[in-house]
């Protein structure tokens, strides 16, 4: 049997001692865990940024893992602390959107109550209470022993991928900015129709990148703009070697043929 294993994605950064703390929380809770950091470079307080590292990295775990997500600008609040049975994995953190649940009433969530803080510890619940129930979840333990079932979660701070519209011959749909990359690339909820390929599809909105979907980054000159696929699977907006001026939030309208 493979060891345990725990992920986070924080907005903590790497200056201060915060990581290895709940590093070090795991290994109290459940030595023969294994921890993967996915990130702790989320700008602080980016509930949406975190959503979209949340929605890549949860389909690389493993069956049985557990995600921690701690972006938490309410930390100390009556905002209640979660565990979540996502597609076979689970997600542990704040009710404030970072956990991913499209339709809370559909997935089973546990309110995490019986995880104390260590001293009345009211400020970081990554290393007092996200941390070892984790672990704990990591290892089998059944989540009705961290607390009750919880019926109002908040829902996932990541939109809605847009919807195509027929029109004639074409389809349309639009969407918007979720987030930007360390590169600069602006990533949207426009993912393309199942069967249509990126060659039958174009940007029509922002006027700027309006044109053909391309195959990569490097398909235009550097500095030039281009539009593509991108790993995630959505359309992505970028600059060759650059950063774009795009942001979050901003309108795209993208269409393909049928």
């Amino acid at each position: 049997m493979s060891a345990p294993l725990v992920a986070f994605v924080t907005d903590f950064g790497r200056d201060d001692s915060y990581v290895a703390e709940m590093h070090l929380a795991v290994a109290r809770a459940v030595p023969s865990a294994r921890v993967i950091d996915v990130t702790h470079d989320l700008a602080p307080y980016d509930v949406a940024g975190a959503a979209l590292v949340v929605e890549r990295a949860l389909r690389e775990l493993p069956a049985g893992a557990a995600l921690v997500v701690v972006v938490d600008p309410g930390v100390g609040s009556r905002r209640a602390r979660l565990a979540a049975r996502v597609d076979g994995r689970w997600c542990v953190g704040p009710d404030n959107g970072v956990i991913p649940l499209r339709d809370p009433e559909a997935v089973p969530v546990w309110r995490i109550e019986r995880v104390a803080p260590r001293d009345g510890v009211t400020t970081f619940d990554g290393r007092e209470v996200f941390a070892p129930a984790a672990a704990l979840l990591a290892a089998g333990a059944d989540p009705r022993l961290l607390g009750p079932r919880h019926a109002r979660a908040a829902r996932w701070a990541m939109p809605d991928d847009a919807a195509f519209e027929a029109v004639g011959t074409l389809r349309y749909a639009r969407g918007v900015v979720i987030a930007r990359d360390r590169y600069g690339n602006a990533v949207t909820s426009v993912r393309l129709p199942a069967g249509v390929d990126a060659a039958r599809a174009a940007v029509v909105e922002p006027e700027a990148f309006a044109g053909p979907l391309r195959v990569s980054y490097a398909a235009v000159a550097r500095g030039e703009r281009v539009a593509l696929v991108g790993s995630s699977g959505r359309v992505e907006l970028a600059v060759c070697q650059g950063a774009t001026a795009v942001v979050v939030g901003e309108a795209v309208v993208v269409r393909c043929e049928l």
